[in-house]
C-alpha cells in the first residue's frame, strides 16, 4: 500500500509555480546555425555508410542506435572519443567555436557554455582562454576547487566564462551573474536542459536572459525539438537513427 500511503501522508498538497512567485526578467531563446569543416563532413559522411551497411546485417536496437548518434554529435562538436584509448581526437571544427565566441561577445554579462562531452570541453577551453579568463565545471573538478571556481564566478571578474558539462548543473546552484546561456549542441535530458536553464533564470537575476542554440547539422535541430517537446525516448532515438539512414 506504498501508494497510497504516501498520497495520503502529503495531503494536502499544493504547487507554486514559479512565474506566479517571481518578477523575472524575459528569457528569449535564439538558434544560430554553424557550418562544418570539409573533414567534418567527410567524417559523417563515413559515419553514415558504416551505419548503412550495418543495419543491412543486424537488427538495430535503441543503445546501437545511441551510440553511433552519440559519434556523429561528437564528429559535429569537433572531437571525438577513441573507445580504445577513451581519449578525444580532434577534429577540425572552427566555423562553430566561431558562432560560439560570436554569442559570447554578444552577451552583456558573464556567460555560460553548456558542452556534452568532456572532450570537446578540453578542446574549447585553450580557445575561449585567448579571448577570455575560462573556467571548466565537469565531473573532473574536485568539490573544493568547483566550490572556489563558483565563488569566483559570482564574487570577482573572472572567470568570464564558465564551460560546464551539463549533469554538474546542479539544484540549487545560483549563477545569475550571467546573462546568456550558450548549448554548444543538443543534449539529450530534458531535466538537465531545465536545470540547466534555472541556474540563471532565478531569483536575483535583473537581466534580460538569452539562451543560444546552436546547430550544425539536421540531427542536432532535431534533437533540440526533442528537448521542447519532452520525447527524449527511445522509440524516438531508433526514428533519429533511421531517418539518418534516409538522409
Amino acid at each position: 500500500d506504498a501508494m497510497q500511503v504516501v498520497y495520503a501522508a502529503l495531503q494536502p498538497a499544493v504547487r507554486f509555480r514559479k512565474a506566479d512567485c517571481l518578477d523575472l526578467p524575459p528569457v528569449t531563446t535564439q538558434e544560430w546555425q554553424a557550418s562544418l569543416t570539409p573533414e567534418q563532413v567527410d567524417a559523417v559522411k563515413s559515419m553514415r555508410t558504416q551505419m548503412v551497411a550495418e543495419a543491412k546485417n543486424v537488427q538495430i536496437t535503441a543503445v546501437n542506435a545511441a551510440d553511433k548518434i552519440n559519434k556523429l554529435r561528437q564528429i559535429l562538436c569537433g572531437a571525438v572519443k577513441d573507445p580504445l584509448t577513451d581519449n578525444y581526437l580532434p577534429i577540425p571544427h572552427e566555423p562553430r567555436s566561431k558562432v560560439l565566441l560570436d554569442a559570447i561577445r554578444s552577451a552583456s554579462a558573464k556567460v555560460l557554455v553548456i558542452v556534452p562531452f568532456k572532450g570537446i570541453i578540453r578542446a574549447l577551453e585553450p580557445e575561449l582562454s585567448k579571448h577570455y579568463s575560462v573556467a571548466v565545471l565537469n565531473g573532473d573538478v574536485t568539490l573544493p576547487r568547483r566550490n572556489k571556481i563558483i565563488r569566483d564566478f559570482k564574487e570577482t571578474a573572472d572567470p568570464h566564462i564558465l564551460l560546464c558539462h551539463p549533469a554538474v548543473m546542479s539544484h540549487g546552484l545560483n549563477l545569475t551573474e550571467a546573462d546568456t546561456m550558450v548549448f554548444y549542441a543538443p543534449i539529450y535530458s530534458n531535466d538537465e536542459y531545465q536545470q540547466g536553464i534555472e541556474r540563471f533564470n532565478r531569483a536575483g537575476q535583473t537581466r534580460k536572459m538569452t539562451i543560444v542554440r546552436i546547430g550544425a547539422h539536421p540531427l542536432e535541430w532535431q534533437i533540440y525539438n526533442m528537448l521542447d517537446t519532452r520525447s527524449e525516448t527511445q522509440d524516438n532515438i531508433l526514428k533519429l537513427y533511421k531517418s539518418l539512414l534516409s538522409a
